[in-house]
């Protein structure tokens, strides 16, 4: 708006009108259209100075009056500083739309020069001042210029258009504005953080999987600013950690996902994993897993054991007495059995997936009871393994009373063979077996196969 400020007029002409033109609408003779100011010097001591109202009922009507525009309003009065003159301001009606080609300031939304706030200052009657609807457009520019700020004020004190006039400014501001971009670091990635100026009422995107932020701070009755902040992409996050009873490195993932994705399936390798939801929107997708199984475990306890007789043949002897009287002796070759400590051997196993009935021989020597009572000779050997090939046999050869009282006798006794031989299980000694197992489910598909070994002495 143009600063309005009192003319000092050298010695101009009693009661001859003084032009000022305070706009660029400068009034011509022909259309007498524009906006002026007229200042009117009076005589005091000729009795021509009579106060008069500022109401806008009193026109100029001096000898000039047909040389400007019609109604020109008397709107203030000064005594000049002598004494002798009064000074009469008189002043026309300007409508808004006349000031509306050269009456704005320019500034720029969020500094970009394609949207732009334009400010009006008017002067208008004050009985003609009204406000603007809400979503008004700027009467020059238009487009998406929509008003955004208004009001009314009066003009200073020392203006000597206060009287019938007041000042209006309205703002009009390019909605939505441009949007400014920057760049973050976010959880799982980088993100672009947006600020925009929006129409008040707008509603926000439906969010997606790589939406952070989005929110709609209300500015007032015209506008909001619409934050939002949004992953260019989202990475898979990684970390590690050795667990001690796998004995391994677990893997753990983490990742953005759209909320109601479906689950995974179990998968091999995978000992872990839960979707966590985050919003309605959003869920975070944490998976843990090994590369390969644990290792083959090897451990080591002492403990008692038992070996069974081990037959692995007979010593015999035969005895003629000089009376007739025959004794037969039979006394067994073999080791004892016996009760002692060895070295037990256990080996833990894994794999994936449910085993089925496993092919494993243990190590279950069948023992026999050799056992034999006879006329010559009786035997009585529990818990034994044997060998083949054994026979005990007495023959008395002839009958003859002087050297044999019991006549002709013939006795044989095959002594049974147990399915692991006492040979073999002397060859086994210093070797481990196998004499137990377990399979048994351990976790995240994968089963765990003990087997236990004894070493032999």
């Amino acid at each position: 708006m143009a600063t309005i400020n009192r003319p000092t007029f050298p010695d101009p002409a009693l009661e001859v009108g003084v032009a000022q033109y305070p706009t660029p609408v400068v009034p011509d003779y022909y259309t007498r259209d524009g906006h002026i100011i007229l200042v009117e010097k009076v005589s005091i001591e000729k009795g021509n100075y009579n106060p008069q109202p500022l109401d806008g009922s009193v026109i100029y009507a001096g000898r000039d009056a047909n040389d400007w525009p019609e109604n020109l309003y008397l709107v203030f009065q000064q005594n000049e500083p002598t004494g002798k003159f009064v000074f009469n301001y008189w002043a026309n009606d300007r409508t808004l739309a006349s000031q509306d080609p050269w009456n704005y300031g320019l500034q720029y939304s969020l500094n970009h020069p394609n949207f732009k706030i334009i400010t009006r200052t008017y002067i208008t009657p004050r009985e003609d001042y009204a406000p603007v609807a809400l979503g008004a457009v700027d009467p020059v520019f238009g487009g998406n210029a929509i008003i955004s700020q208004q009001q009314m004020a009066e003009l200073p004190d020392d203006n000597p258009l206060r009287s019938r006039y007041v000042q209006v400014q309205r703002v009009y501001e390019t909605i939505p504005s441009a949007v400014i971009e920057g760049k973050v670091m976010a959880e799982f990635g980088i993100a672009t953080e947006s600020k925009q100026v929006v129409v008040a009422g707008t509603s926000i995107a439906t969010p997606n999987t790589n939406t952070i932020k989005s929110a709609i701070s209300i500015a007032d009755a015209v506008k909001s600013t619409l934050d939002k902040v949004e992953y260019d992409s989202t990475e898979v996050l990684d970390g590690y950690q050795y667990d001690a009873d796998l004995g391994l490195v677990v893997q753990t993932t983490k990742e953005l996902i759209a909320e109601g994705t479906a689950p995974l399936s179990p998968t091999n390798g995978m000992i872990a994993y839960k979707d966590e939801p985050l919003n309605a929107w959003q869920s975070i997708r944490i998976r843990s897993s090994i590369s390969s199984l644990p290792a083959t475990r090897t451990e080591y306890k002492t403990g008692a054991y038992a070996s069974p007789n081990l037959l692995t043949g007979f010593e015999t002897s035969f005895f003629n007495f000089p009376d007739g009287q025959l004794q037969f002796n039979v006394t067994p070759v073999m080791r004892a059995e016996r009760s002692y400590q060895t070295t037990f051997k256990y080996v833990t196993s894994y794999q994936y997936n449910q085993p089925s009935q496993p092919s494993l021989t243990l190590f279950d020597p069948l023992s026999i009871h050799v056992i034999y009572s006879g006329f010559f000779f009786s035997i009585d050997i529990p818990n034994c393994l044997t060998d083949s090939g054994f026979l005990l046999y007495v023959n008395t050869g002839f009958n003859n009373a002087t050297s044999n009282r019991y006549g002709v006798h013939e006795e044989t006794y095959n002594v049974p063979v147990s399915s692991t031989t006492a040979t073999q299980y002397l060859g086994l000694v210093g070797t481990y077996q196998l004499i137990a197992y377990e399979v048994d489910y351990w976790k995240a598909n994968i089963w765990r196969i003990a087997q236990q070994y004894v070493l032999l002495k």
